[in-house]
């Protein structure tokens, strides 16, 4: 399975557009590491600007935020 960590990413537009770059490349998971932004905050609101980069990718590839 291939993964993807982002590492510091501070864009949510960047955080976005990886994950669409993810989903046509077939990665599998995707690890969100320190300030990257997730598709949903820690308050369950959907990141506006995540979805709108990602064309729907945030909803379909697993991800997982860690510290």
């Amino acid at each position: 399975m291939k993964t993807v960590v982002l590492e510091n990413v501070r864009s949510a537009y960047n955080v976005g557009s990886i994950f669409r770059t993810a989903d046509a490349a077939g990665v599998g998971k995707i690890y969100l590491v320190g300030y990257t932004p997730s598709p949903v905050d820690r308050f369950g609101r959907v990141q506006p600007e995540i979805r709108k980069t990602s064309l729907g990718a945030s909803d379909v590839i697993p991800w997982e935020h860690r510290e």
